[in-house]
């Protein structure tokens, strides 16, 4: 299987419909339940923490029933059996009107105008009634890094400390989804209204090596999961959470 450089990965559709790993030609089905390529770490890198200091405060819980959902999605989906090129995106294939991009390229004037913090992907809509409004936020850590270790923050206390800056990009900019990744470990976010107060919900950890092609119980790919919640997100309105901001967030 092909190594893939970490900086590579800052492209995130590029990683993860891309099909530099696999033959020439798949159906989209087949490009999405394959699992990512093993990511090429080099000896010259960062190591020092990107967790930001600050914690989330609100609820915080499970997102129940994600892996089925994500499941549900793609057996549901009409697949196209037309072979597709490298060059060719899965998302578009299936009618799913959004890509990822650099946060840059969204319009975030209608939700939050003069915004200066700089997620680092967007997941931004392709459909010409809303070209480039943000749908999604994610923000990306190294792997090699120890405090970057989604397995190092077993509890719900700990998650809130973890999650706490992308939260605050999808509470400011009024998104429901948000994702985290360290290319080899996922975790996927939405804000929800529940019961008479917003809430988050985290997915278990999505695994870069997860195979979806699978038909019993194993968790589906990450590249699936990504295009499950794309199909959320590019259907979704901007949020209207008016949680008081130091209700949700903390900071050191």
């Amino acid at each position: 299987m092909a190594a893939v450089k970490f900086e590579r990965w800052k492209e995130v559709g590029a990683c993860l419909f891309d099909q530099s790993n696999m033959p020439s030609t798949l159906t989209g089905r087949a490009i999405l339940r394959k699992p990512l390529p093993q990511l090429h770490i080099t000896s010259n890198h960062t190591t020092s923490s990107a967790v930001h200091d600050k914690a989330f405060l609100g609820p915080l819980r499970d997102w129940a029933n994600f892996f089925q959902e994500v499941k549900q999605f793609e057996k549901s989906q009409d697949w196209s059996p037309k072979l597709l090129g490298w060059s060719l995106r899965v998302l578009d294939a299936q009618g799913i009107k959004a890509r990822f991009a650099d946060f840059k390229s969204a319009d975030i004037a209608d939700a939050y105008s003069g915004y200066t913090c700089i997620p680092d992907v967007a997941l931004i809509s392709t459909d010409p009634a809303s070209i480039n409004q943000l749908k999604a936020v994610g923000e990306l850590k190294t792997p090699w890094v120890r405090a970057h270790r989604f397995e190092h923050y077993p509890t719900a206390e700990h998650k809130a400390f973890l999650f706490a800056q992308v939260i605050k990009y999808m509470f400011e900019l009024r998104v429901m989804y948000g994702f985290m990744s360290t290319y080899e470990s996922t975790v996927f976010l939405r804000q929800v209204f529940r019961d008479g107060e917003w809430i988050v919900e985290y997915s278990p950890n999505v695994k870069a090596t997860f195979d979806g092609s699978g038909t019993g119980n194993e968790p589906p790919s990450l590249r699936q999961c990504f295009a499950y919640l794309s199909s959320l997100a590019s259907e979704q309105a901007f949020v209207d959470n008016r949680t008081r901001r130091a209700d949700w967030f903390r900071y050191a």
